[in-house]
């Protein structure tokens, strides 16, 4: 009887070394992938912030032109009025 118990336990630790040599290289490779799509998103965030910067800053000047134009128009109106 102990010798059919040592021969099952034999085989079920043969087992077992395989697949924990699997989920090993499993969890590696999950790691890799997990910061390779980390150092992804932050460049992604970056420019991402560079664009929103710059569209900002369009938006500053183009309100700038704006205004530069109403005073125009204003002037241009208050001129006509006189």
């Amino acid at each position: 009887m102990s010798e059919i118990l040592v021969v099952l336990i034999t085989i079920v630790c043969s087992a077992l070394i395989p697949l924990a040599l699997f989920v090993a290289k499993l969890a590696d490779r999950m790691g890799k992938l997990e910061e390779r799509l980390n150092r992804e998103m932050a460049g992604l965030r970056e420019r991402f912030n560079h664009e929103i910067c710059e569209i900002k800053e369009e938006m500053r000047k183009l309100s700038n032109e704006v205004s530069e134009l109403k005073r125009l128009v204003e002037r241009l109106l208050g001129g006509e009025m006189r």
